[in-house]
């Protein structure tokens, strides 16, 4: 291994420690498609990412800090990382990140928000 690959890896170790901060209880974290499908085999509910949930992002992380909803992260390599120019690839990761999270637990959240009274002082 030359000096140049080294410091890509130890620069997508720190990015992927950086971001296993923020997993929660029910984080799954699958490193191929196929254990991906695997994951998701019992969900019938559907899937949708942290966009399409009408919730704010910044809630779904803290949610999913929290351990409160499941989060399905498929973690695969970038096909196209290496055809990066060479001095940028250190700022990309050379693996992309996709987020799911089961529409059951979006709709049980949603329910809980919608059931609280608001009370004005």
């Amino acid at each position: 291994m030359n000096e140049r690959n080294f410091t890509y890896e130890l620069a997508e170790q720190w990015k992927v420690s950086a971001e296993a901060k923020n997993f929660g209880k029910r984080t799954i974290v699958c490193n191929s498609w196929d254990e991906f499908d695997e994951a998701v085999k019992g969900i019938d509910c559907g899937l949708v990412s942290p966009g399409g949930t009408g919730l704010p992002r910044s809630y779904i992380q803290q949610l999913e800090k929290d351990g409160l909803i499941r989060v399905f992260r498929v973690i695969v390599d970038d096909k196209g990382f290496k055809y990066y120019p060479s001095h940028v690839r250190f700022l990309y990761p050379s693996k992309n990140v996709y987020v799911f999270i089961p529409m059951d637990d979006i709709n049980r959240i949603k329910s809980t928000i919608n059931s609280m009274e608001v009370s004005y002082a």
